[in-house]
């Protein structure tokens, strides 16, 4: 299922953007393109960080709402480190009903001006995430803030987090080889301080795709694109897939461990082979086919991401 911005953030994403030339915000968003492409995401001015919104910020916000909505939504307290913009106090606002307390640890003055424009309801503390005092939380989030930290800090730094959390722990990294190696990483140093896994690896042993060879874990979530968006981009698609890796720890343990669905589903004539996960640490392929009966329309419906509660 495509995903769509809430119309209150794309109306304010558009008051942000309109107050850039248009012909300026093309350039800018071409460059960042082009440099995002090329793995370099620092960004040094104010009008950079804005043509940011219409380059990256729909695409995250997907991705992280699509990673929080594993959780139940029980989140009553936030911390988002190296919050940027805000994108994922947007994202768990709009997820999380219950959420009475979120705060934004961002140490760029200039994103927490730009987040000020587009999140209500929060605390920004403008502190450097390896620096912050931190305090006790339902959620901490880190969503492409970890993968400029050299790993050593960064182990530092998840140990207090942790220590911290009431919860969940959760970190977002791009879905790509690197990303993956992080997410790697980081799930052991969690592993080691007690945490138990809730996303997406259904058991806690070596992950099954870190030794094949051009492959590793990740997923996607589709966005529909705005018309300012599309125009900005030259795109003819009226949308756009955001890949990502994740990980999702929790302080108790998850009772219900089905494997997960690792790859697009392949939907043939009376069948739906689907990539799995497993519960016992594995990596397999399963068809369902239309003599499975209501398994087979499941597994129709399942995506890319899921879990598949067929243990």
């Amino acid at each position: 299922m495509n995903l769509t911005l809430p119309p209150n953030l794309e109306q304010s994403l558009d008051s942000l953007l309109a107050k850039l030339p248009l012909k300026n915000l093309r350039i800018l968003t071409k460059q960042l393109s082009q440099r995002y492409r090329e793995g370099k995401f620092f960004l040094t001015t104010y009008d950079e960080k804005v043509a940011y919104l219409a380059v990256r910020l729909p695409a995250t916000y997907a991705a992280i709402t699509d990673v929080l909505s594993h959780i139940p939504n029980e989140i009553e307290t936030i911390c988002d480190y190296g919050s940027g913009p805000g994108t994922g106090i947007l994202a768990a606002q709009q997820l999380f009903n219950l959420l009475k307390k979120s705060t934004a640890i961002e140490h760029d003055n200039q994103w927490i001006h730009i987040g000020q424009q587009l999140v209500n309801q929060c605390a920004w503390i403008k502190d450097d995430i390896t620096k912050f005092k931190h305090s006790p939380c339902d959620l901490a989030l880190f969503s492409y803030s970890l993968n400029e930290i050299p790993l050593p800090q960064c182990e530092n730094l998840l140990k207090l987090v942790w220590s911290n959390v009431n919860k969940y722990l959760v970190i977002i990294e791009p879905g790509t080889p690197k990303g993956y190696q992080r997410i790697i990483s980081y799930r052991s140093i969690l592993l080691n301080q007690g945490a138990h896994i809730f996303a997406p690896c259904p058991h806690t042993l070596k992950c099954p795709l870190q030794d094949k060879e051009n492959d590793w874990c990740h997923f996607s979530k589709r966005l529909t694109r705005s018309s300012l968006h599309r125009l900005l981009k030259d795109a003819e698609l009226n949308y756009e897939d955001e890949k990502f890796s994740y990980l999702i720890v929790s302080k108790n343990i998850n009772t219900k461990v089905y494997d997960r669905v690792i790859r697009h589903p392949k939907i043939g004539k009376g069948h739906t082979k689907l990539t799995l996960c497993t519960h016992e640490g594995h990596w397999q392929e399963t068809t369902i086919s239309k003599k499975d009966g209501p398994l087979y329309k499941l597994a129709k419906d399942t995506e890319w991401g899921d879990e598949w509660p067929i243990n």
